[in-house]
């Protein structure tokens, strides 16, 4: 009768912990890489120097939502990861975004705002909202199987 081995499962899934979070860091390095870049790209777009290709934008759309889908169910599962702060790309983009505006109301016809700007904004937000919806339901059921513990005890 062959016997299982329950050290060798404990430090395979262990490999597999580290793995999804060793992958998390290095998504999260390329988004904000690739943020760089599009950011780069809009202020060129902006000054009437270039135009940005349509593809860099869905392309951005689709990483941040694989960025944060890995992210929400890392949590999910409960494994702990680096904490980062999804504002950080809500602000930058916004606040990019409110600067072009006022730059391109007093600016006398000189500025436009890059085609994809608000598009992008829009879907960046939205993507953060998901992620605290995801966060907070959560919390939430943690906590309350939390509550149920206690009171059952």
């Amino acid at each position: 009768m062959a016997v299982f081995n329950f050290k060798s499962l404990r430090n395979t899934v262990r490999q597999y912990e580290k793995e999804l979070i060793r992958g998390k860091d290095w998504l999260f390095v390329f988004l904000l890489i690739w943020t760089l870049i599009i950011i780069a790209l809009q202020i060129s777009e902006f000054l009437g120097k270039s135009e940005t290709p349509h593809g860099f934008h869905t392309a951005y759309i689709v990483l941040l939502a694989a960025y944060i889908t890995h992210k929400e169910l890392n949590r999910w599962i409960g494994l702990h990861m680096k904490i980062r702060y999804g504002e950080f790309f809500v602000v930058i983009w916004w606040g990019l975004l409110f600067g072009m505006l006022l730059t391109e109301q007093f600016g006398k016809g000189s500025y436009h705002l890059p085609r994809e700007m608000l598009s992008t904004c829009y879907h960046v937000l939205g993507a953060f909202l998901v992620a605290e919806i995801s966060k907070a339901t959560k919390a939430y059921q943690t906590r309350k199987i939390c509550q149920e513990t206690e009171d059952e005890q």
